[in-house]
């Protein structure tokens, strides 16, 4: 039981961090905030399609270990989705900064 919970926490403080990342600045010479913005989420929503279709074509294997209880099971059924989503946020990062830096964008 303390295995779940301890994995519970570490999801927990992971996924805050994740999503309290502050969003970059980007900066391009002669381009208006409103084009930034713009070409910024272009590039965001190109990102998250690739993500989703990444997703689909590649599904989480299953937790195929026999050996473990039920709680062990869960637990690191728990841990593989955090790390999963984890992988997955990075992937997103990544494409979002080759699409800008492929549009002439420099971060800040």
């Amino acid at each position: 039981m303390k295995k779940i919970a301890f994995i519970f926490i570490i999801g927990s403080c992971l996924a805050g961090f994740i999503s309290g990342c502050a969003k970059e600045a980007w900066y391009k010479t002669g381009v208006k905030e409103e084009e930034k913005d713009a070409d910024l989420d272009s590039c965001e929503r190109f990102a998250h399609n690739q993500v989703k279709k990444e997703e689909a074509t590649n599904p989480p294997s299953p937790n195929g270990n026999a050996n473990t209880t039920g709680s062990q099971s869960e637990a690191s059924t728990s841990l593989s989705l955090n790390l999963e989503h984890y992988q997955n946020r990075n992937r997103y990062e990544d494409l979002v900064e080759q699409c800008m830096a492929g549009n002439g964008y420099t971060k800040k």
